[in-house]
């Protein structure tokens, strides 16, 4: 699905720690939805097993938990959930615990809890004050990492064979275009002969039920969550499904569940577009280009060859008729608008993609110096990413996002690329081919008790809802959107680049840890983010990750 990706990452950006006020209540709106009697029967008749937890990763704890495949079946059986447990640093202090979800689908809660890179740990995603606090729960939802995975294909190798036109990325001649559609539909018809079981039982609603069981085995009263990206959708769904079952519920870089599931009338666009990702990293491309304007070709360097949209355009525009080849590689427009999308993800790798695009345009001007390019491999060696082994990245788009979703018919993609293309420029067929496994005629299978809304029911506990201005990704307008949705919800909007503002922002991160923590409503706007790009050199974050779709 990504046929140029970003690198593991090193470096830390240090969350602010918060004095707080001792835990209070949210306080309630005047009136408020309760769980439905057909949810509360598929949940709370499932037994609450008692954990057993063991260490491991060197200073964590570690469960399973069982939970039923189907719950409207519970004979067929249960399927395990792996679970990771950071306890609260400071128990005489502790509120509870709190559940954390990374995005993806896909995005493994246990590396989110404990971050490492070849085994050795890396600086905590949460701050200090919300360690003392609350022994923060990471899980691997169903279908990936240490819980029981999704496998649509058998091996590395078949799955490279099939999916070999997916992986030279989006289609850009009629021929690409049924190869492409013609992998994505062996795709689903391999999904639904060898997925199993699990095949229609990953997706989200069943891993919003599996938190609420994960709630009571944990002896919570009330769940405490966070959840990032697509954990936005999840935390949206636990709160809809469960909307008097929660204390604090934040959610960060912001996808607007109405927009995921999709339109219940009329036509029916591509996921990615539908939901701001393509406006969201048209926008950011074009902040960017400001702020290189501010800093100067000094700090820019593609400043020196003009105005930067154009030089971007220029570098696109030829890569699409010829790629390029520098030492052993060889860069295509796939791999340059995979890297215009998801080295912005970051502040720090959003400069990276500023010194490749001007590397990559002196080197088809026939301008570029021996010290260009090196320092151009240099940048596009650290942005590339070896993977090896199955990765069932896909087999989960499929499982999730397929299921809890409506999508185009197959055999239409190629228009909704092409107009895409005209409304987003380079990125636009990216993001419209992103998901088109999912188009009626390629997937195949129905999902077991979906939830396709309603999003908008009045919760016990206030939800916060948090936006940032520049996020690549999941534009900041989803996050207005679901605030207003939401009754008595909390609104938080951040001034940062990168995707989400938990990641990119003390100032937010500070803002939603009060809110974890007491309970009480954030200033809604103020924060910046802690690094702009073109300021400093170095790897991104520790927080900064990869998404297996979007985030």
């Amino acid at each position: 699905m990504r046929p140029f990706a970003v690198a593991p990452v090193l470096a830390a950006v240090l969350a602010g720690t918060l004095a707080a006020p001792p835990a209070q209540a949210a306080p309630p709106p005047t009136a408020h939805d309760t769980t439905t009697a057909a949810e509360a029967r598929r949940v709370d008749r499932v037994p609450a097993a008692a954990l057993k937890w063991f260490p491991c990763r060197l200073t964590f704890e570690c469960a399973t938990l069982p939970v039923p495949l189907d719950y409207d079946k519970p004979e067929l059986g249960t399927t395990p959930v792996a679970l990771i447990r950071a306890k609260a640093t400071d128990p005489a202090k502790r509120i509870g615990a709190l559940v954390v979800n990374p995005g993806g689908p896909g995005g493994s809660g246990m590396d989110m809890v404990a971050p490492s890179f070849l085994g050795l740990p890396l600086e905590p995603y949460f701050s200090e004050a919300v360690r003392e606090r609350f022994d923060i729960i990471g899980f691997d939802p169903r279908g990936l990492g240490e819980s029981e995975n999704i496998r649509c294909l058998r091996s590395a190798t078949e799955q490279n064979e099939m999916l070999a036109p997916m992986n030279a990325g989006e289609p850009l001649t009629p021929a690409a275009e049924q190869a492409w559609m013609g992998a994505a539909t062996a795709f689903g018809k391999a999904c639904a002969k060898n997925a199993g079981k699990l095949a229609g039982r990953i997706h989200t609603a069943q891993v919003a039920r599996d938190m609420d069981v994960l709630r009571r085995a944990l002896g919570e009263a009330k769940l405490n969550y966070y959840g990032i990206s697509y954990g936005s959708v999840l935390g949206q769904y636990y709160a809809n499904m469960f909307p008097d079952r929660f204390r604090a519920l934040a959610i960060d870089g912001i996808i607007d569940a109405d927009d995921w599931v999709g339109p219940r009338k009329g036509a029916v666009t591509p996921l990615m577009p539908r939901m701001g990702s393509a406006q969201a990293t048209v926008d950011s491309h074009q902040a960017l280009w400001k702020r290189c304007a501010e800093v100067g070709a000094g700090r820019c360097p593609l400043l020196a060859h003009g105005d930067p949209a154009v030089v971007f355009d220029r570098v696109a525009s030829h890569l699409r008729v010829q790629p390029v080849e520098i030492e052993g590689m060889r860069i295509t427009y796939q791999n340059f608008t995979s890297m215009a999308i998801f080295l912005m993800y970051d502040p720090s790798t959003a400069t990276m993609f500023a010194e490749i695009t001007a590397g990559l345009y002196e080197l088809i001007s026939a301008e570029a110096t021996e010290r260009g390019r090196e320092r151009t491999t240099r940048a596009l060696r650290t942005a590339a990413e070896l993977r090896a082994g199955y990765e069932n990245a896909i087999d989960l788009t499929g499982g999730v996002a397929c299921v809890d979703g409506r999508h185009p018919k197959l055999d239409t993609m190629p228009a909704h690329g092409a107009d895409a293309e005209k409304a987003y420029g380079h990125v636009g067929r990216n993001f419209s081919w992103r998901v088109a496994i999912c188009g009626k005629g390629a997937w195949k299978v129905a999902g077991k008790a979906v939830y396709a809304g309603p999003f908008d029911r009045r919760t016990a506990a206030p939800v916060l809802v948090v936006g940032n201005t520049k996020d690549p990704v999941t534009h900041v307008r989803n996050s207005a959107s679901v605030a207003g949705q939401l009754p008595g919800s909390y609104h938080l909007v951040s001034d940062n680049w990168g995707h989400g503002a938990y990641p990119n922002s003390s100032c937010a991160a500070e803002r939603i840890d009060q809110y974890l923590i007491s309970g009480t409503k954030p200033a809604p706007t103020g924060c910046v983010g802690d690094v702009q790009p073109f300021d400093e050199e170095g790897a991104p974050s520790n927080r900064f990750r990869m998404p297996s779709l979007l985030g």
